[in-house]
């Protein structure tokens, strides 16, 4: 996320920013949930540089089911209130940087950014059309009944 908002800035710049653009995107937190089954992970991630990111487990809790378990939603609201406010001053921090990176705009001393080797995809299968499919398998039913 943090290559994606940097690149954001870059691009209008024409790929290059000041040093003190450069070093506000370390202060971006992006908050985030993990689930699993009945189980909440908060987590904040923090760029700290040199492609390096540190992710630090905010809460976690397991998903009330039942209705001693009710407390728990209060817990869980909380630490989703906090995520809110957290992502809220993320936003107003990463539109300052942007408008600062448009003053200076036309600034000596700016440095390109480098936005790194491209990320890995999951590699797609070739598909099958099930046209085709269907057709061979109509040949090897005909072939089938030619030699029965």
């Amino acid at each position: 996320m943090h290559k994606a908002l940097l690149k954001d800035i870059s691009t209008a710049d024409g790929g290059v920013v000041t040093k003190p653009v450069l070093k506000a995107f370390t202060k971006l937190i992006m908050p985030g949930f993990v689930s699993s089954f009945f189980f909440i992970h908060v987590i904040l991630v923090v760029y700290v540089g040199a492609g390096f990111y540190v992710s630090w487990q905010m809460a976690e809790f397991n998903i009330p089911t039942t209705y001693d378990q009710l407390e728990g939603f209060i817990n869980i609201a909380c630490a989703m209130l906090r995520t809110k406010n957290i992502m809220r001053n993320t936003i107003l921090w990463f539109k300052a940087i942007k408008a600062r990176a448009e003053q200076e705009q036309f600034e000596s001393e700016r440095i390109q950014v480098d936005n790194g080797p491209p990320e890995f995809a999951t590699p797609s299968k070739k598909q099958i059309s099930r046209k085709v499919s269907f057709v061979l398998c109509l040949t090897q039913l005909s072939m089938c009944r030619k030699y029965s």
